[in-house]
């Protein structure tokens, strides 16, 4: 199989007070093959050197695995954190869950993208990746993000945003809680 001599699937976490769905991912997935933990939550490599925050190197670590879970803490409509990217710059397939609009800004050919109620799906999608070479490789073939005219809007609006704010002048932009009294 192709992978470059690469493990199966890796997940880092820390925080085991998230989302149930991230820990079901990662036992479920292990019964197919064994998905590495090098973070606090679930590890199970052993932390090297002694360090209590597993790899020094994300990244790295990240980049010797065909798979990587990729689950935000929560899922809410926006709530976007690096983790993604960090799948994607680590030259691995993301197995993500979070942000359910996360296929708006980023190409769904490119990652395994994981529903509240098909995690038996995605299972099966990583599976079929993992055994079928042409399909692994279209994943790590495929741009992260949507095409040009997609990420043109998406700047074109942020520049916008921005321009509204620092038009203003300082002390219309200025915002304060109107509770606090300083």
């Amino acid at each position: 199989m192709y992978g470059g001599g690469r493990e199966f699937c890796s997940f880092v976490v820390s925080n085991g007070n998230a989302a149930l769905i991230r820990e079901k991912m990662f036992w479920e997935l292990s019964k197919y093959k064994l998905v590495h933990s090098g973070g606090k939550y679930l590890n199970n490599i052993g932390l090297p050197n002694g360090l209590p925050r597993g790899p020094q190197n994300k990244r790295k670590f990240q980049s010797q695995y065909k798979f990587f879970i990729v689950f935000e803490n929560s899922s809410h409509p926006g709530y976007l954190t690096e983790k993604l990217l960090g799948g994607f710059a680590a030259n691995t397939v993301p197995i993500y869950w979070g942000d359910p609009r996360a296929r708006e800004c980023f190409n769904d050919k490119a990652f395994i993208q994981v529903w509240d109620d098909d995690l038996e799906e995605a299972i099966e999608r990583v599976k079929e990746a993992d055994v079928n070479d042409s399909l692994y490789l279209s994943y790590l073939q495929t741009p992260a993000f949507k095409d040009s005219e997609y990420r043109e809007k998406r700047l074109t609006e942020l520049e916008a945003f921005l321009n509204h704010i620092f038009s203003q002048p300082l002390k219309k932009a200025y915002r304060r809680n109107v509770f606090t009294s300083f």
